[in-house]
């Protein structure tokens, strides 16, 4: 795969399982291959690329009944790391943000299997990440607005594990919260929440 064509996405919008024409109908011990690609892509995702990591975890969900055009999209990220193999993440510099802040996010309803939405949410310090995840709700909300502020409650539950994690370790944290989204719903109803507190 070094010599594949770079893609500039883990995974293709339009195709997120493989263009059909792209699909090789038969591969030999597939469900071996593939779940030792899952696998190596897990690896990457944790220590060294969180930019994979909405990619991996819907490629995970089928290493029990893999089909060709699984295979095929692993291949495809493999292309999407060939691509991008001189990018890293950088702290420090004079023009970053030094202050702890995050973004967060929600796609409702955005697995066609189980209809669940996904949180996401990253916390960033010194103009790097230091904190990212990307997960499956634990409960079906009823709209956009309601899974939007899942996703920042749990993005504010890390961040509160953050607050002690850096003051144990001698780094007091600023008490300002600096959480961004993108739903007006959501932000109102923080804000609510917020006054009676």
């Amino acid at each position: 795969m070094t010599d594949c064509n770079p893609v500039s996405l883990p995974m293709d919008p339009n195709f997120p399982f493989g263009c059909p024409t792209n699909v090789h109908p038969h591969i030999k011990d597939i469900q071996t291959k593939y779940q030792k690609l899952v696998g190596e892509l897990l690896y990457l995702m944790m220590y060294t690329h969180p930019d994979i990591v909405l990619t991996i975890m819907h490629l995970a969900q089928h290493n029990v009944s893999v089909e060709p055009q699984h295979y095929t999209t692993t291949k495809h990220v493999l292309c999407y790391l060939t691509g991008t193999i001189h990018m890293h993440v950088h702290y420090g510099g004079a023009d970053i943000n030094q202050e702890l802040h995050g973004f967060s996010n929600s796609d409702w309803v955005s697995c066609s299997e189980d209809q669940i939405s996904i949180t996401r949410y990253v916390w960033f310090l010194n103009g790097g990440p230091i904190l990212h995840s990307a997960k499956k709700q634990t409960t079906h909300a009823l709209s956009s607005t309601k899974a939007e502020y899942m996703a920042l409650m749990a993005a504010i539950q890390d961040r509160l594990w953050l607050q002690s994690l850096f003051g144990c370790l001698s780094f007091p944290l600023s008490l300002s919260l600096h959480l961004f989204s993108n739903n007006a719903g959501a932000i109102a109803l923080s804000k609510e929440a917020a006054n009676y507190i």
